[in-house]
């Protein structure tokens, strides 16, 4: 039964390992240069990804989008009410988090790169969130798609 479960826990850390890889990759062909190292660990990402959500429910003003372009769009506009965090370390999470866990990155790197890190990340094609907080939670965006319209919050 050991052996079982240390097979288990090897071959879990294997995907892991293989999916920053892959990640690192995308990230490093759009000029974002990230390692291993950027990665938080898959447990205190998903620790710190249900307090994000409590905090969302806790916030009672979101604003509803219809479209992927006006999305966009706003967090361009929300750029310039975070110019003074832009050398904060923030906790980005990509559609593959949950096996990899979440990307420690410079704000000013994810105003940067925003349209092609929402491409890696899958959001403009549906991916169900985006979600770029520092780990204290004392300031983030959440980008949320529903079926036929976004929500976002901001603090």
């Amino acid at each position: 039964m050991e052996t079982r479960s240390r097979l288990e826990e090897l071959k879990q850390k294997t995907k892991v390992k293989n999916t920053r890889q892959e990640l690192i990759h995308k990230f490093n062909q759009i000029g974002l240069s990230i390692s291993l190292s950027s990665f938080l660990d898959v447990h205190y990402s998903q620790e710190l990804a249900g307090r994000i959500y409590h905090k969302l429910d806790e916030i009672e003003s979101s604003e509803q989008i219809p479209g992927f372009e006006m999305v966009f769009q706003k967090l361009l506009e929300m750029q310039s009410l975070y110019s003074n965090k832009n050398e904060s370390i923030v906790a980005l999470y990509p559609y593959e988090s949950m096996n990899a866990g979440a990307i420690s990155l410079k704000l000013s790197e994810f105003w940067d790169h925003l349209e092609k890190i929402l491409e890696i990340i899958y959001f403009n094609t549906g991916n169900n969130h985006l979600l770029i907080v520092d780990q204290a939670l004392e300031f983030g965006i959440c980008a949320i798609a529903y079926e036929d319209y976004f929500t976002i919050t901001n603090w």
